[in-house]
Parts: C-alpha cells; sequence; structure tokens
C-alpha cells in the first residue's frame, strides 16, 4: 500500500540452520533495509578469541526469561508430564504438569529493543484461577509422561544482534566456518544477550529442548538430537540454579566478526 513500510519478510540461511535474518524496509529511511540475526556457537573458544571493538554498536540489557523464581526451580524436580498445544500446525504452547503444584504454561515472549529489533524468550506461568478450563482438562487428558526419573536443567543463552542490510560482511550467512557464542558482524549496531530456551537432561543423557520456533511466537518442544544439537551449537548453556543466583553471560569485549 502507498504510504506504507513493508512488514518484513524472514529468510533462513540454508548452511546455518540456526541463523535467521529479518530482512524490512522502512519508508524514508536511507539505507531501506535492516537485518536481525542470530548467530553464536561454541562458547569455550571465547577466552582464546581476539575481539574487536566497535564503539558505535549498544548492548542492550539482557532480556531473561519471564516467570517467577520458585516456578523456575520447580523444573528441576517437580515435572510429571507435558502437554503441546498446536495452533494450525504451530506449537503454541506447552503445558508443563507437576506433581503437587499447579501447572504451568510456557509460551515464546517477544521483547522490543529498538525500532525494528524484536528478540525472543520463553515465560512461564501458572494459571491465574484455582480449577482447570475446560480446554486444559482436555490437554491433560493429552499429557505425556515426564520422560526423566531424575534430570538436570539448563538455560540457553544466545547474543542476538541487528546491523543495516548495506552493512552485513559479504559471505556471513554462506559461511560455514564455525562461530563462537557471543560473536556478532562487524558493523552490527545493537546486540542483546537473551535467555531463549530450556534444554533437560537426564541421567541416561536423553534430552527435551523447549526452544524458539521457526517463526515468531512458535515453539520447538523435541528430544531430536539432531535438532538439539545444533540448538545448543549456537548457544551457551548455564545451569539453572547459576540462572536463579542472576548470572548472566560473560562475553568480553564487543565480539565482531573480522570483515
Amino acid at each position: 500500500m502507498p504510504g506504507c513500510p513493508d512488514m518484513g519478510v524472514l529468510v533462513r540461511s540454508p548452511i546455518l540452520a540456526r541463523d535467521r535474518i529479518l530482512i524490512m524496509s522502512e519508508l524514508g529511511k536511507e539505507s531501506g533495509l535492516a537485518a536481525i540475526g542470530v548467530s553464536e556457537a561454541n562458547s569455550g573458544r571465547c577466552a582464546s578469541w581476539q575481539a574487536r571493538y566497535d564503539a558505535d554498536m549498544i548492548d542492550a540489557k539482557p532480556e531473561t526469561i519471564k516467570a517467577e523464581a520458585a516456578d523456575l526451580r520447580s523444573l528441576a524436580s517437580a515435572l510429571t508430564g507435558y502437554t503441546i498445544s498446536v495452533d494450525h500446525g504451530r506449537i503454541s504452547a506447552l503445558w508443563l504438569w507437576r506433581s503437587d503444584q499447579a501447572p504451568l504454561l510456557v509460551t515464546s515472549d517477544s521483547r522490543d529493543i529498538v525500532f525494528k529489533f524484536e528478540v525472543f524468550t520463553l515465560a512461564i506461568q501458572a494459571p491465574l484461577y484455582p480449577t482447570l478450563r475446560e480446554s486444559e482438562q482436555e490437554a491433560v487428558g493429552r499429557a505425556v509422561k515426564w520422560p526423566f526419573f531424575e534430570w538436570r536443567v539448563d538455560v540457553l543463552w544466545i547474543r542476538d544482534w541487528s546491523i543495516p542490510i548495506e552493512a552485513l560482511p559479504d559471505g556471513w550467512y554462506s559461511s560455514s566456518k564455525d562461530r563462537f557464542f557471543g560473536q556478532v558482524p562487524a558493523g552490527a549496531e545493537h546486540t542483546c544477550l537473551v535467555a531463549k530456551a530450556l534444554l533437560f537432561t537426564g541421567a541416561d543423557g536423553s534430552r527435551l529442548i523447549i526452544d524458539q520456533g521457526e517463526m515468531p511466537l512458535d515453539l520447538y518442544v523435541t528430544t531430536d538430537p539432531k535438532f538439539i544439537n545444533q540448538a545448543i551449537s549456537d548457544a551457551m548453556l548455564m545451569p539453572l540454579d547459576r540462572y536463579l543466583e542472576g548470572a548472566v553471560p560473560t562475553v568480553g569485549d564487543d565480539m565482531l566478526e573480522a570483515r
């Protein structure tokens, strides 16, 4: 429509599956386009990498999971099952059932950092009413038994970033080179540490992840090892108890990919 800005198109890298670039145009902007992406990997390489510093880049405050501390703490011991809620082929929510407490509803939660830079974390909350509604009672009947007898919980952190499309280094998305946690392209204007997902690991090594989906406000909930390995390669894992202490990842100086 004339006089209206484009709403944006989501494009995924064909090589780095967990990278994403959101290209949007804004009427009247000289640059015309902006790109938003996620690209982090292998936190163990952070200490040895010589970071470049860009004085113009702005680091936003970390974005954390929206939840009460007691509810997060219960994820390490009180879970008995889960139910996936599907809406038109997409996972819109997840119910986590607890042995002696009210269930928890997990959804994706968006946060606006600056104009046209949005990041996604999780929202976890118990119902505000004492009894389950009809739709929730139906969800109980579809519950899957919790797959672990004993388990640990990790929070997955990423460092999200925004950059004008004309400043994105050539080959950033087509490169097959591994990138480590905290690394962003040279020319990035904003960055934000985001607690985006939860990983549950059983005593036998089996895992379940609650992660962001391909589209905004969707979820991935899976035990698929291939997907989980890809998801954690892009992230820094933090034990739940450390997260509850208020810890956030350290990336040192602004980490920029050399041109």
